[in-house]
């Protein structure tokens, strides 16, 4: 995730849960904070379970699947240093 990301992100959701509270205090903090963000229109959830617990499954489609792999490839070529057009390495450190 960049930075770009995580900041629009935090925009839009409220204040996070305090991890310090008991765990039922916390979850109940983090499970709101989740249903106040918006989910895509191309993104289905349903509700579940797995061994017993409730849980939220999230079913994407493929092509955002692959979109986001291409995306986060070409960040960590450019956090590396690598020419995402030309594939060339441009070195990112160098020692003098």
């Amino acid at each position: 995730m960049s930075v770009e990301q995580l900041q629009q992100i935090l925009s839009v959701a409220p204040a996070g849960p305090d991890f310090a509270n008991e765990p039922h205090v916390a979850r109940k903090a983090f499970d709101g904070m989740l249903a106040s963000l918006p989910v895509p229109e191309d993104i289905t959830v349903a509700e579940s379970s797995l061994g017993g617990v409730p849980v939220v499954r999230a079913t994407v489609p493929e092509s955002k699947i692959v979109e986001t792999l291409v995306e986060m490839a070409l960040e960590m070529a450019e956090e590396m240093g690598v020419d995402p057009e030309s594939g060339e390495a441009t070195p990112v450190v160098t020692v003098s």
